[in-house]
């Protein structure tokens, strides 16, 4: 257990690990040309080593229950210092509570799909939002049978009738809704630190680039040791171009969401911020940049109408049996940019109106969702909703077979 240092061309050249982390996307990309051999860092060797008979000592004293004493001893050397608390029993607790909660892939990556959220990264819409603000996790009541749905929107009828009066009103929806948005971010936070706290085994509140680097590589399926050489060498894994492609993107959001300051490692906060950009004021900046990205096609800054309801490229052709299914799609985001984006009805959508209409902490959002569900389900127009009204409206709250079948076939592009 050493630290070896990312060769230079020059010894006398002072590089931070700043910069020593980030060569990968140079290297990656084919821009630099890299020594294959390993500078050994002898001032961080004899305190390496030293650990790693601390580590011994505890792992004797699991292996036996018995307790060895470590005392108060300190390594010191170079600019590296540790306690012997540091190769406590806690620490091996932590290193196979890591272990055994294996980092799935995309687990590492920032969510394709994220809940509560209008837009897609993409910019397509997001079919499930009224599911998503009006059912909470909607997947587990679509796998029941037609009469458990009809009980399970029963039910949540009922919950959403706070006064018991037998009606839904307009205030009750909205803070239905806020609720199931909400239910969303507390998921995100809880899942959030389980993965944190399995990328950071020695509980110091931080993970380093190379840290995720390594767990990037053994999610897709290197073994641990070739994952650590490659995460320094660079030169030991023959890694594919997709794998390459989502290591470079992955560098850039962490960089983005490597905040002041600015010292290649993330907390628990900016950890969050790298995988939920959507719940973040700074990265939802990026993330709305990578969507005008997609459909800017003039590249002025602003989306038209025709920029924002043109289909991605070669979606239309050769696919006859889903023309008609195309114009109602087409049709749909006519109508969410003439009604809902475009906010001063100018016929352009600025960085700003696009910014508030993919933030899902917007409040305007449960406002107009409870405008558009009265609109479409309140038939008596009493501003209210009766549990009949409600089940005569089923396929609106829990999702139409022709909408998920048009959401099936956007995602196999």
């Amino acid at each position: 257990m050493f630290s070896a240092a990312t060769p230079e061309e020059s010894d006398d050249i002072p590089v931070s690990s700043y910069e020593n982390d980030n060569k990968h996307i140079l290297l990656l990309t084919g821009k630099q040309k890299k020594n294959s051999s390993l500078t050994m860092n002898y001032k961080k060797l004899v305190p390496s080593l030293l650990f790693t008979l601390l580590l011994l000592n505890n792992l004797f004293t699991v292996v036996h229950m018995k307790p060895v004493p470590t005392g108060s001893v300190v390594v010191t050397g170079g600019d590296s210092k540790m306690t012997a608390a540091a190769a406590s029993p806690l620490f091996f607790e932590n290193v196979a509570a890591a272990a055994k909660a294996r980092i799935k892939p995309d687990e590492l990556e920032s969510p394709k799909h994220m809940d509560a959220v209008k837009l897609e990264k993409d910019g397509r819409l997001n079919r499930d939002y009224r599911k998503e603000v009006f059912l909470g996790n909607h997947e587990e009541i679509e796998l029941g049978t037609e009469v458990e749905q009809k009980l399970k929107l029963r039910d949540i009828f009922h919950r959403v009738d706070y006064s018991k009066d037998g009606l839904i009103s307009m205030a009750e929806l909205e803070e239905w809704i806020e609720q199931k948005v909400q239910e969303h971010f507390d998921e995100t936070n809880d899942e959030n630190e389980k993965i944190f706290k399995a990328l950071d085994p020695d509980n110091d509140g931080f993970i380093t680039w190379h840290e995720f680097f390594v767990q990037f590589l053994v999610a897709k399926g290197h073994q641990q040791d070739e994952s650590e050489k490659h995460a320094a060498d660079y030169e030991t894994i023959d890694m594919g171009e997709k794998e390459k492609d989502m290591l470079i993107k992955n560098k850039f959001r962490w960089s983005e969401a490597d905040e002041d300051p600015q010292d290649n490692k993330l907390n628990i906060q900016e950890f969050k911020n790298f995988r939920h950009p959507e719940q973040s004021d700074s990265m939802l900046r990026h993330m709305v940049n990578d969507i005008l990205s997609n459909l800017d096609r003039d590249r002025d800054g602003v989306l038209t109408e025709s920029e924002f309801i043109a289909l991605p490229p070669g979606e239309a052709e050769g696919q006859s049996d889903w023309l008609q299914q195309e114009k109602v799609w087409q049709e749909e985001r006519r109508k969410e940019f003439q009604n809902v984006i475009d906010v001063d009805k100018d016929g352009k959508v600025t960085k700003e109106e696009l910014k508030n209409y993919v933030d899902p902490k917007n409040p305007g959002h449960a406002k107009m969702e409870v405008v558009n569900l009265m609109e479409l389900a309140d038939a008596n127009k009493d501003q209210h909703l009766s549990l009949e009204e409600v089940m005569n409206n089923q396929d609106l709250f829990m999702g139409s077979k022709m909408v998920n079948a048009g959401r099936n076939f956007h995602d196999e592009f």
